[in-house]
């Protein structure tokens, strides 16, 4: 046997199709992660937002949102 017989020859690759081949399954992969990650944090807010009203007083419950209580406290001091 000879050393050409044993070489396989490739046929050329267009290398546009190679390229957009990759850049849709790129975009294929980056969309599934972006859609995981927002499902994620869409699934986390209000969970977040159970755990953070949890700890505060029922008045303030009543009174405002959860979001209030991740903001520090502003007093009006009015003068008379």
């Amino acid at each position: 046997m000879s050393s050409e017989t044993l070489v396989e020859k490739r046929p050329a690759v267009n290398r546009s199709k190679a390229q957009s081949f990759d850049l849709r399954r790129f975009l294929g992969w980056f969309g599934l992660r972006a859609t995981l990650i927002l499902i994620c944090v869409i699934w986390t807010v209000p969970t977040l937002g159970l755990l953070v009203t949890s700890f505060r007083e029922p008045d303030a419950i009543r009174t405002t949102g959860w979001w209030t209580a991740l903001t520090p406290a502003t007093t009006q001091n009015s003068v008379r």
